[in-house]
This record gives C-alpha cells, structure tokens and sequence, in this order.
C-alpha cells in the first residue's frame, strides 16, 4: 500500500483515503507511515468487510472533499497499477457522465483459474440480471462521479457482494457504464485476495441461486408428473401432459418466486405471472412436441425446451414481475 500511494503521488497529487478494515495490529507501522505520508486513514475496530469500507471511504470523501469531481476506488491487494488509477480519474475528469470500470484481461495466461472462470460466471450472471455485457464485473478499481457517489454507496452488501450489487444498482438507475483496459496482475495465484470462494459467491449470486433452487424443485415436480402422465395408459400424448404438468408446477413456482427469491412483487404480479406462464407453458409444449416429432426421445425434448425458456424467464421475473417497486 505505501508503494501505491507513493506511486499515486508522483503522477498525481489527490486526496488518499486509506480504511484499516479491522487489520491485525502487526500493520499498524504501515497506516502509520501512510498517515505520516497525508493520507487520510479510517478504522474499523473490526473487519466489517470490502464494502463496508468502500462505503465508509466514500462518506468520508463526500464530507471532507464536496468539492471533489469524483472518487476512484482501487483495492489494497497490489492488483491495481498507479498509472491505472491515474487514468481512470483522468477520464473521470474529461467525462463525469457516468461510472468507469477497469477492466482487466482474463485471457491472459497469469490469470489464476479460479478467477478466469469466477469472472465469467458472474459476467453471465450479471447480463441474466441486466442485459449489459462487461468483461470484468468484478474489478475493484473503479471511478465514480460525485453527484453518484452517494447512491453508490446505498448498495445492498457488505462485503464482496457490495460491489456487483452497485453495479446492478446503477443498471436499474440507467447509469452509463464506461470501461477502460488495464493491466492484469496477478502475483503468487492471487494469494493476497480475501475472497473467499464458496461463501463470497453465494452473497453475489445469492437471487439466481434462489431461483435455481425454486426451478429444481418446480422442474422435479413438472417433469415428473409429465413422464408420469406420459406414459400412462390414458393416451394422452406429449402435448396434453405437457400442459397439465405445468399447470401444476407452476402454481408452485409463483408462491416460491414471489415470497422466497424475489420478496414481494410488482403491481399486477399475479396477472403478469399468469401471462407469462401461460405463453411460457404453450411454447414448450409446442417445443416439446416439434422436438419429439423430430425423433427425441420426448423427457429429452422437454428438458432441451425448457432449458432456454428458464433463462427467458428468469430476466423477465426478475425485472418486470417480482421486481420491488422503486422508491
């Protein structure tokens, strides 16, 4: 962190705000000499995790600094270049209109595995949840404009999560997202991270996990009760379990979705819901139909339909039927 700040001032000279998030006291000689250096150093007694820093840091700069064009984050774990902090506050300054994302290069062969493909993933789930497409959801430097920053900070999350959840927060708001390249670095498989893989990706993809456990359970009942039928000796064929099946299945997913993944609902939310099952329920059974005519084997053809009808789903649920109403 003392390299960084010191490499932060010889290119530039902004206000440093450095937060001691519950650090072991062992690390007390490195605040020191960052305060003896005229940054501006803010404590947590405890470790109360990444976004709650961020979002200390940011109260702080929005009453110490009003006058300040915007704030730049950049994590304390060597990953974040002082020249690309540099540049992103120089185009922070040459353009305020919005949020501005470094972004680094999965591609590149330093990249642990773990954080490749975590990235990916969150990316997928990010454009499930917004339909914009970035290539480093993830990345903690980042420059916010000050007359956002304050809302910025009223993200749900106070750890990992926190900064998806800004991002997501922004999307809903119609808040353009810029990005810049930076560098990629790495050192040591990115042992300086505090990520903690399992329990840290459960916090940000906690509502699609939801999802995708109400869908497992409502997807058991409608395939089960549609082979069930299916191969009954009533002769119902594909298409007429298909729709009784789903009939059944989803009067359990509306209960689930709205009072345990997405808490509540819009106006109408029952209505919508119906029309979006309804339309949903006809056009997999006309899938499924077209797909077993095809020569599948009609479970195969049920699952391949509902596969692409659960992402189409999900992103409409989430912004136009249980989505809270904004205040």
């Amino acid at each position: 962190m003392i390299a960084a700040a010191e490499g932060i001032r010889s290119l530039f000279s902004p206000p440093i705000v450095v937060v001691d998030d519950g650090s072991e006291k062992e690390s007390g000689s490195v605040f020191a000499s960052l305060k003896s250096g005229g940054c501006d150093i803010l404590t947590h007694e405890r470790n109360l995790g990444k976004g709650a820093a961020l979002k200390t840091a940011i109260r702080h700069v929005l009453s110490a600094y009003p006058d300040a064009l915007g704030i730049v984050t950049a994590d304390a774990d060597g990953q974040h270049l002082p020249e690309d902090i540099f540049r992103l506050a120089q185009r922070l300054a040459e353009d305020p209109g919005g949020i501005i994302l470094g972004v680094r290069d999965f591609d590149r062969e330093n990249v642990p595995f773990k954080s490749r493909w975590g990235n990916r993933v969150t990316s997928a789930v990010f454009f499930l949840n917004t339909g914009v497409s970035l290539g480093d959801t993830q990345t903690g430097l980042r420059a916010v404009p000050m007359n956002l920053a304050a809302a910025y900070a009223q993200a749900k999350g106070e750890r990992f999560e926190f900064e998806m959840n800004a991002l997501l927060y922004a999307c809903k708001r119609r808040v353009p997202l810029f990005t810049m390249p930076i560098s990629t670095v790495y050192s040591e498989n990115n042992r300086a991270s505090h990520f903690r893989a399992v329990r840290d990706s459960a916090r940000i993809y906690r509502d699609i996990l939801k999802f995708g456990c109400a869908s497992g359970i409502c997807a058991a009942v409608d395939f089960g009760l549609f082979v069930a039928l299916a191969s009954s000796a009533f002769g119902l064929g594909v298409a007429v379990p298909a729709i009784l099946a789903r009939l059944v299945s989803g009067l359990c997913n509306f209960f689930i979705n709205r009072f345990f993944v997405f808490g509540g609902g819009k106006k109408g939310a029952p209505v919508k819901y119906l029309s979006l099952f309804l339309a949903q329920m006809l056009i997999s059974a006309e899938l499924t139909a077209v797909l077993t005519d095809a020569g599948l084997f009609a479970p195969v053809s049920k699952l391949a339909a509902d596969l692409g009808l659960w992402v189409i789903s999900y992103a409409i649920q989430k912004k136009y039927i249980f989505g809270r109403e904004k205040s």
